[in-house]
């Protein structure tokens, strides 16, 4: 028989096997989406957002008022209408823009009345407080997620698989705090100084 020409190894077992790195646990697989924040926050933060509209519905004048009804309707139709389009892939994220004017709006149409003022200078400290710790709390969460995994350890200052560079965790949530104290202050004598002006440019009865 004629001879024939042995079969190319390669061609008979495939190419080389190529080796790559073990993949870590779910855990430690970090993305955008795999660390919700905590629903207690969100429902904290959802309340108070909630709360300002409402004010701002109630002591707006009809400019105002329709503003603040546009841009809520804005914010149930657009993540319907990209829904439809690019399902599922769709962050809260991108309504953030749209809530900083939505609470602008409101947040004016507070403002706009000097006895609205006088009446909730208390509900202000609360809220700017709330607000300040559910930033905080956010910023401990997303730490976590990059320092322990989701499903790690909350003790990220010894457990830690990775820290910012340059800083501990305990140093970034530290300052951060730290900053938000000092906003709470910061717009705390900012309403107190706007309120002092107005009363200040208001005749007196």
């Amino acid at each position: 028989p004629d001879h024939q020409p042995a079969p190319n190894a390669r061609a008979q077992h495939g190419p080389p096997p190529v080796h790559r790195p073990s993949a870590p646990p779910a855990d430690r697989q970090f993305g955008w989406l795999d660390s919700p924040i905590d629903w207690r926050t969100l429902l904290l933060a959802a309340l108070l957002c909630g709360a300002v509209v409402v004010a701002g519905v109630r002591r707006g004048n009809p400019n105002q008022r329709q503003a603040i009804v546009l841009a809520i309707v804005l914010m149930v139709i657009v993540p319907v209408a990209f829904g439809a389009i690019r399902y599922p892939y769709f962050q809260g994220r991108y309504l953030l823009p749209m809530w900083v004017g939505l609470m602008m709006i409101a947040g004016t149409a507070i403002e706009g009345r000097l006895e609205g003022r006088l009446q909730s200078t208390p509900l202000k400290d609360c809220a700017i407080g709330i607000w300040v710790i559910v930033h905080v709390w956010s910023l401990v969460t997303n730490l976590k997620r990059f320092s322990t995994g989701r499903s790690g350890s909350w003790n990220i200052f010894s457990d830690d698989a990775w820290s910012p560079p340059g800083l501990g965790n305990e140093v970034v949530i530290a300052g951060f705090a730290f900053a938000g104290i000092a906003m709470f202050f910061a717009a705390r004598a900012f309403l107190q100084q706007s309120l002092q002006q107005a009363l200040a440019v208001t005749p007196s009865k």
